[in-house]
Formats: structure tokens, C-alpha cells, sequence
């Protein structure tokens, strides 16, 4: 029997729409690897400090380098992976095409996304929560609110399946219809 083909599994969308809740879900289903763009930026936060949403950008550049080369080296040692970030379409969509075409994978994004209240209740939420204070959550609530009206974010332009997640409700999403969407689409 052949084997499947790999996968990655871009969890993509806004901040509080729940990536890394859904990513993690993903990830525990199929016994893959989860790499989270949160996880690598506190670390560095903790080891290199933090101070202002300037320094936390390029902490966030450094750390989807350092996803680019665990990410590969995962596809190179024949596991599909699941990643989570609120990806740009502008500089995310051409990288991860690129890692398709060397590692012959399939890409699948989900597009999480919510209604504009409710994503900012969830960031409201958040704030005092105790999320490092690394992530210098920038201009305050009003442009928070502002940013998040919109309630999805934009879908990454890559050569695969998008699948599109409302998770206003997370507790009205089909995991097991997204966990046979995601075998389809990688197969």
C-alpha cells in the first residue's frame, strides 16, 4: 500500500479565532507535529527580553524563519505538520508555495474566522489573561476593535485546499468533518 501523501496544515486567521486551539486539535488527531509561531516568540521573549510592538515585529520575522527550517526539516524526515500563525498572504502565500514544490506536499489552510464582536470580546479577554507581555498588543482597544471588526483575515494565495472555519461557536465546529476534510484534501 502507498503511503499518504505529507501534509501541512496552515492554521490561518485572526487574532482570538482560536489557531493554536484548533491547530493543537489537528495536530493530537493525527499524531503530527504542531509548530506554533507563539510558542518559538515567548521563548524568545524570555531568552532576548521584550519591549515595544516594533521590537515583537521583528521577533515575529525571526520566528517564522526559525518555523521555515523546523517546518522543513519535518517534511524531510517524511511527517506531514500542522502550523499555526495569523499569516500575511502577501509574504506567507510565496514561502509556503516554494516549501510545496521542494518537499512535494500537499497545503492545506484552514481560514479560521469569527464574527467581529465576538473576536473582540475574546482579545479583551486575552489581555488579562496573563499572555506574555512580549506581544506588545499595540494601540488599544479602540483599534483593536477596529482591526477585528472584520472577522477573517485574508487567505493565504498557495497552491492547495482552503477550508474555511467559523468558529464564533467553537463549540459548533465539526471536528471530525475537518479531521476527514484535511485526510481528503492531503491524500
Amino acid at each position: 500500500m502507498e503511503s499518504p501523501r505529507r501534509c501541512v496544515v496552515l492554521v490561518n486567521g485572526l487574532p482570538g479565532t482560536g489557531k493554536t486551539t484548533l491547530g493543537r486539535a489537528i495536530a493530537d488527531h493525527f499524531a503530527w507535529p504542531f509548530v506554533s509561531k507563539d510558542v518559538f516568540k515567548e521563548i524568545m521573549f524570555d531568552t532576548i527580553g521584550w519591549s515595544d510592538k516594533d521590537w515583537s515585529l521583528k521577533l515575529s520575522a525571526a520566528t517564522h524563519r526559525i518555523m521555515d527550517y523546523v517546518i522543513s526539516e519535518i517534511l524531510t524526515a517524511g511527517q506531514s505538520v500542522v502550523v499555526e500563525s495569523n499569516f500575511k498572504s502577501d509574504l506567507d502565500g510565496p514561502r509556503f508555495d516554494q516549501l510545496r514544490g521542494e518537499h512535494n506536499v500537499a497545503l492545506v489552510q484552514l481560514l479560521c474566522w469569527a464574527e467581529g464582536d465576538a473576536l473582540f470580546e475574546r482579545y479583551k479577554a486575552r489581555l488579562g489573561s496573563g499572555r506574555h507581555p512580549g506581544h506588545a498588543e499595540a494601540g488599544g482597544l479602540e483599534i483593536a476593535r477596529a482591526d477585528l471588526s472584520r472577522g477573517k483575515a485574508n487567505a493565504l494565495p498557495i497552491q492547495g485546499r482552503t477550508i474555511e472555519i467559523d468558529t464564533t461557536r467553537f463549540e459548533a465546529v465539526d471536528l471530525d468533518g475537518l479531521f476527514e476534510a484535511i485526510r481528503t484534501a492531503s491524500s
